[in-house]
This record gives structure tokens, sequence and C-alpha cells, in this order.
């Protein structure tokens, strides 16, 4: 058994863990409702924009339908890999790594690069010595459709001049209160639905059917990325809530622990100091 000193040195410990854990759980909270938010004000945008691939396969002239088909050979894949700055958010980080990487082992000898957003996916990529193309700094930390729209239009205009043959993102995706799943989702190129496919598509261009399809395609490409991002940041923010929801438990249960033994170390001492006494007083009178 401790000293007493040994048991309030770590109850005065846990108690300032439990006040951190406290506070950063207070703070993700505000920033999942801020970031659950501007998703939900995003979403009827994001979802008319999900007409624009039934525009460009419409639109699409002869000899351009590989933004909807693909290319013939696609020998150069890329990844944009999502996760967030920090830790301290459980296995958020690491299971959208461990999907990256999975879907990376799919690629099947060919070549593949990646990009990032987030500090902790671009850490583990340049540690393990992967192609790192991009790697934009701010925007995990602060989502915004400009962002998500300068983002889009690089990994888009890539995809047009055949730097990438395919394009995937790789992000977690909040799927309960306290859940979250990662997601793999193809961005280029993109192919309907059945359902998308029996939309009517007799369009009546003003412009020209070329301007049309790189535009609506790389609004769609912008939109996508946008989402990903969001929702990135609302799992990132739910599992780092739960994470330090799950370490002020484990904290309160310590503490009850530790003030137990500290209780009953200082008993003992109680104990041994009265039969001291009384162990003199008897030397004393015999």
């Amino acid at each position: 058994m401790g000293t007493i000193r040994e048991y309030q040195r770590k109850i005065i410990s846990l108690r300032n863990t439990r006040k951190i854990t406290g506070s950063m759980k207070m703070i993700s909270s505000i920033k999942l409702q801020r970031m659950t938010k501007l998703r939900t004000q995003a979403l009827p945008f994001i979802a008319a924009t999900e007409k624009c691939k039934v525009i460009v396969a419409a639109v699409a002239p002869e000899g351009r339908t590989q933004i909807v088909n693909g290319w013939k050979k696609p020998e150069n894949v890329h990844v944009l890999l999502i996760t967030g700055d920090r830790g301290l958010c459980g296995r958020f980080n690491s299971n959208t790594i461990r999907a990256m990487l999975q879907n990376s082992a799919k690629a099947q000898g060919r070549s593949v690069s990646f990009s990032s957003i987030g500090y902790k996916g671009h850490h583990f990529l340049k540690r393990k010595g992967f192609d790192i193309r991009h790697y934009w700094e701010k925007a995990a930390a602060h989502p915004s459709w400009e962002s998500a729209k300068t983002i889009g239009s690089e990994l888009f205009q890539s995809f047009e001049s055949e730097t990438f043959h395919e394009v995937w993102m790789v992000y977690s995706k909040r799927t309960g209160s306290f859940t979250e799943e990662p997601v793999v989702s193809r961005l280029l190129p993109f192919a309907l639905i059945p359902e998308e496919q029996k939309i009517d598509t007799d369009y009546i261009l003003e412009d020209s059917a070329e301007r049309i399809l790189i535009k609506a395609a790389e609004l769609f490409v912008q939109s996508r990325v946008y989402e990903a991002i969001l929702d990135s940041a609302v799992a990132e923010h739910a599992a780092r809530m739960s994470a330090m929801d799950n370490a002020s438990s484990n904290c309160d249960r310590l503490l009850g622990q530790y003030i137990q033994l500290r209780n009953r170390a200082r008993q003992a001492v109680i104990t041994t100091e009265l039969n001291e006494i009384v162990t003199g007083k008897e030397a004393l009178e015999s």
C-alpha cells in the first residue's frame, strides 16, 4: 500500500486531468454544433449539384466522355486523404488511414499518388515515404467553400490533363451519435446510377457543349470535396467529444479508487499510531 502523500499526488493529478478532458469535451461539443449547422446549410447546394452529372453525360461530345466513362488505360491513381489536424479523438484518424491503405493495395501495380487534408494524414504519408503531390494545411481546421473550390479545381484539372486517370477520396463520416465510419469514394471519373440514366437529357444549349461540360463537371467535383471536408469535420469533433467523455469517466472512476485507497492508508496510519500509544502506555505501567 502506498503512502498518503503518493495517493494525494495522484488525486490532484487526476483532478487536473479531469478539468482538461471536461473542457475539451465542451469545446468539441460547440465545434460539433457549428460544423453540423454548416453542413446542414450546405446540403441543398450539394444536392443540387448532383444534377451536374446528368448534364455532363448529356452534353459530353465525342472524345470527351472520359469524365463519365474514364480513360482507356487508367495507370495513374490519385488518392485524396482527409483526416484531422490533431489527435485525442479515438480511432478517427487511424481508421481513416487504414481504409486508405486498404484501398491503395487494390491498385494492382498502378502508380498511386496522394494529396492530404489534415496534418495527421500528411504526417503519416510523409513518414512512410509515399508520393505526396499536395498538402492543404488549413482546410481541415477551417472548412470553407473557397478551400474546397481550390482543391476541387486542382484535382479536376489534373484529371483533364491526364496527370491522374482516377481520383479517389478517403475520409470518415458520422453514422451515429458517437460512431463514424471510413468512406472510400471515387471522385473521378464519376458514373451515373440507373435512375439518373433514365432522366430526360434533351437540353437546349445557349453556350458551347465543351464549356458547359467543363463547368458542370468541375462544379460537381468541388461540391463533392466540400461535402467530404464537412463530413470529416463533423465526424472528427464527434469522435473527440466521445473520447473526452470516456476519458472523463475513467478519471472519475480512478479518483474514486484512489480516494478510497488514501482513506485506507490514513486509517492504517491512525491505527498504527493508536497501537503505539497503547503499547507505550502499557510499557510504562508495567
